[in-house]
């Protein structure tokens, strides 16, 4: 792509309420990002990692979040004002609240959301309090007070979210992603109905003044026999080849402003391979939209 990439690692689980996908930016560096791009002729910088601070007992664990998600925040931001783009490699999925915020400094966006998961518990219904699990809740202004202040400045409808490849909702997030008007396309769909199907549908249901989208990818969306650590498993997901298509089809018809890879946990990996597709799935996204000026 014409654009510089810049590689941001925010290696964080405090989201997830246990260990493991904190050290999937770098299960995905060890299996040869840096070589797989430049071996694709890709041009890259990484500028490294953002590690939570020690524990503080005097910050929440929302508090803390919100902290690393600023860092974060910080450095997609300034990457978007450089012009170039942003790759996130997240450890939990509640990266993309640092991710979003920092392109909606200056953006206004769609996301491409691919998740086995709703993601739209509140703290008032979240059974497990874990906040990677509340991440789109969040994003449309239903956190909790800290949360909330943190994110009043962002303006994201509902109907500028595509989820995509979700199979496993909790009590009431379906009727809740249903009122806030999130597109959701489930895996069964994906599969009934074609993915490139899916996409167009969800850029037709996206308002048409947004700058570009952002694809942020939850690798439990695949199907568990294809990325084994990723992330909370849930059965009867999306192929490689799926999640190939669906980015040409994003890369053709719309302008790619961002991306993010989250959830790989090498506890629960076999062989890496989890974090081995990630990387295949990062240069298919980035080489499809190589031909194309991304505009910032």
């Amino acid at each position: 792509m014409k654009k510089l990439i810049k590689i941001i690692s925010l290696n964080s689980s405090l989201g997830a309420g246990s260990g493991g996908v904190d050290l999937g930016p770098s299960a995905i560096r060890y299996a040869g990002l840096h070589n797989s791009l430049s071996d694709n002729r890709l041009d890259f910088e990484d500028i490294g990692s953002i590690h939570p601070p020690q524990q503080d007992n005097d910050l929440s664990l929302s508090e803390q979040i919100i902290t690393v998600s600023e860092a974060l925040q910080s450095k997609v931001a300034d990457t978007i004002d450089q012009e170039a783009f942003p790759l996130v490699l997240g450890g939990d999925h509640s990266s993309v609240v640092g991710t979003v915020m920092g392109l909606a400094q200056t953006k206004k966006i769609g996301i491409f959301w691919f998740d086995a998961h709703g993601d739209a518990n509140t703290f008032e219904t979240s059974i497990s309090q874990n906040i990677h699990g509340m991440s789109m809740s969040i994003l449309l202004g239903d956190g909790n007070e800290a949360f909330n202040t943190y994110t009043k400045p962002l303006d994201l409808k509902g109907n500028n979210i595509a989820l995509i490849g979700a199979r496993s909702f909790d009590e009431g997030e379906l009727d809740y992603l249903k009122a806030k008007g999130v597109q959701v396309y489930t895996a069964q769909y994906v599969k009934e109905h074609g993915v490139e199907t899916v996409i167009e549908d969800a850029l037709n249901g996206m308002d048409k003044d947004i700058d570009g989208v952002h694809v942020s990818f939850d690798l439990d969306a695949l199907d568990p026999v294809y990325a084994p650590g990723g992330g909370l498993r849930v059965e009867n997901g999306l192929t490689p080849t799926d999640v190939r298509q669906a980015f040409k089809s994003i890369s053709q018809q719309s302008n790619v402003l961002s991306a993010e890879f989250s959830e790989v946990n090498p506890l629960m990996d076999v062989e890496n391979l989890t974090a081995i597709v990630s990387l295949e799935l990062i240069n298919h996204l980035l080489l499809s939209i190589s031909s194309k000026e991304v505009k910032i």
